[in-house]
C-alpha cells in the first residue's frame, strides 16, 4: 500500500503513533460526521481522546469547511493541510427529464426526521403562504422520531387536505418528486453537508434551505436561496419572494451548475488528486512517529 485512509477518525485514530510508527506510510483522515459540531452532545472526559487525534498533524479531507472550523473548534487545533471535497451525487439518478411538468406551488421535503431537521417551520411556514393566497402544498417523504409529533401538527393547523406524507422513497421515487416539486424546502438548524439538496440541484430543481453549516458554501442565488433565521415568518417571506424566479428557472442548466463539484467522475478525480497531494507531501521520516512541519 501507499497510503492509508482513516475513514471517520473515530476509533482508528486513537493508535495514530502506532500506526505510523508500524506502518511508515502515509495517514490521511476523511470526515464527514457532523458529530464534532455538538461536541458528541457529551461532556464526557473521554471525549479528550478523541481531540488528540486532531493534534497529530495528519492532512484531513472534508466536505465541507463547515467541518473543518468544527472540527477545529472541537480540538481546540488548527488544521494545517485540509482538502474540501463534496459529497457525491449519484447523477444517474439525480438529474434533470424531458418532458416532466412543475407543479407550481407543490414543495417537496425529505430527511430522517430527527434533530436537528425543524419539520415544525415547514407547517408554519404552508400556513403564513396559504393565508396570503399562495396555493402552496407540500410533500413529506422520509420518517423519523419528529413525524408523529408533525402528523399533530398538520391536524391541528387544518392543514391535512394541502399535506402529504410519502413515506420511505427510493432515490427513483425521489428524483421523479424533485423534477415535478416547485422546489425543495430544507429547514435544519446544522448541515455538515447536506446530500439531499445537492441531488435536488442535480436533478434541476431549486432549493430554498437553512444558512446553516456547509450548506450556504454551495447554495448560490442561481441554484435557490437561503434563510437566514429558522423563523417560520421568514420561511414564508422567502418562498413568497422566490416563488416565481424559481418557478422560472432553467432547470438543465441549474443541475449543470454544479456537476464540476458532486459528479461520481468529478468526486473521484478531487479525492484522488487530494490523496496524491498527501502523498508527495508526505515527510520522509514520518514513520519515526511524528510529523514534522515539512507536511505544510
Amino acid at each position: 500500500f501507499d497510503l492509508v485512509n482513516l475513514h471517520i477518525a473515530y476509533p482508528l485514530g486513537l493508535h495514530t503513533q502506532a500506526l505510523l510508527k508500524r506502518l511508515g506510510l502515509p495517514l490521511v483522515i476523511t470526515e464527514h460526521w457532523s458529530a464534532y459540531h455538538y461536541s458528541f452532545n457529551s461532556t464526557s472526559p473521554g471525549l479528550e481522546r478523541i481531540r488528540r487525534i486532531f493534534r497529530h498533524g495528519l492532512p484531513l479531507i472534508t466536505v465541507s469547511r463547515s467541518l473543518e472550523q468544527d472540527i477545529e473548534r472541537f480540538s481546540g487545533t488548527p488544521q494545517r493541510l485540509v482538502y474540501h471535497v463534496d459529497n457525491v451525487a449519484d447523477t444517474a439518478v439525480f438529474h434533470p427529464a424531458a418532458g416532466t411538468a412543475v407543479v407550481e406551488g407543490r414543495f417537496l421535503a425529505i430527511a430522517g426526521w430527527r434533530s436537528p431537521k425543524r419539520p415544525d417551520l415547514l407547517v408554519d411556514a404552508l400556513k403564513l403562504l396559504r393565508a396570503v393566497g399562495r396555493h402552496a402544498t407540500l410533500r413529506i417523504a422520509g420518517d423519523g422520531p419528529l413525524l408523529q409529533a408533525l402528523l399533530g401538527r398538520i391536524a391541528a393547523e387544518g392543514l391535512s387536505d394541502h399535506v402529504e406524507l410519502l413515506g420511505h422513497c427510493t432515490p427513483e421515487r425521489l428524483a421523479e418528486e424533485l423534477r415535478s416539486a416547485h422546489a425543495l424546502l430544507h429547514p435544519s438548524d446544522h448541515e455538515t453537508y447536506s446530500v439531499v439538496c445537492v441531488e435536488a440541484i442535480s436533478t434541476g430543481t431549486p432549493v430554498i434551505a437553512s444558512a446553516v453549516g456547509g450548506i450556504p458554501e454551495y447554495l448560490t442565488a442561481e441554484r435557490g436561496a437561503l434563510v437566514h433565521h429558522n423563523d417560520p415568518k421568514l420561511w414564508a417571506e422567502t418562498v413568497d419572494k422566490e416563488w416565481e424566479r424559481l418557478l422560472g428557472m432553467d432547470r438543465q442548466a441549474l443541475s449543470r451548475s454544479l456537476a464540476d463539484r458532486v459528479t461520481p467522475e468529478a468526486v473521484g478525480a478531487r479525492y484522488f488528486a487530494a490523496l496524491m497531494d498527501v502523498w508527495e507531501r508526505w515527510p520522509k521520516a514520518a514513520h519515526c512517529g511524528s510529523l514534522d512541519t515539512s507536511l505544510q
